[in-house]
């Protein structure tokens, strides 16, 4: 069974430190993966994966990204 999803409650924000994008070819399917390193106002940096690559183009290391309860995706801050 699948859960509700975290993201209906999950809510955060940060600052955008790394940017890298991983891809496996050794598989039957090619997987890409594009991963954002977030610092959080704690210090501690965060990472999140994530599948689009037009999602991933539009942050730049540096901008501030925020997380809104009920919203699937952060967004620029």
């Amino acid at each position: 069974m699948f859960g509700i999803g975290k993201w209906k409650t999950e809510a955060w924000e940060g600052k955008v430190v790394k940017k890298e994008v991983f891809e496996d070819r050794s598989g039957e399917d090619d997987v890409v993966f594009y991963y954002l390193y977030v610092e959080m106002p704690e210090g501690n940096v965060v990472k999140k994966k994530y599948w689009d690559r037009k999602f991933f183009d539009q942050f730049s290391e540096g901008d501030k990204i925020v997380k809104r309860p009920g919203e699937k995706k952060p967004v620029k801050g």
